[in-house]
């Protein structure tokens, strides 16, 4: 955690260190969409599918980020959810995290075939 804190202040602007942009916060698999190959061969062309947009949000912690996933059902504030896992992953007390820095940035059309 030192050395990300000591990485995040040689830059001119920490965010560009510690934040993350993820999709989709509530999917169990929230960037894996895209991943996998299906292949169909037809000679009667498909009609392009409508667009399916997700979500896009800034994450606090590039360091957290891998290891976090958000909880629907879950009685604590999305918020409280990231700060209980900074504890656990001991990224709590770096000086620039902070668990309100969530926020949505935008939709991104999600790959459909």
């Amino acid at each position: 955690m030192l050395n990300c804190y000591l990485e995040a202040l040689a830059c001119a602007d920490y965010r560009a260190h510690c934040f993350t942009i993820f999709s989709d916060p509530y999917s169990e698999y929230p960037d894996a969409y895209g991943t996998s190959l299906t292949m169909k061969i037809s000679l009667e062309p498909e009609p392009e599918p409508e667009p399916v947009f997700v979500d896009r949000y800034i994450f606090p912690c590039q360091l957290l980020q891998p290891y976090f996933r958000f909880q629907t059902d879950h009685p604590a504030s999305p918020e409280d959810q990231i700060q209980a896992s900074a504890v656990e992953r001991c990224c709590d007390f770096c000086p620039l995290f902070d668990a309100h820095n969530v926020e949505k940035t935008g939709t991104k059309a999600k790959a459909q075939r």
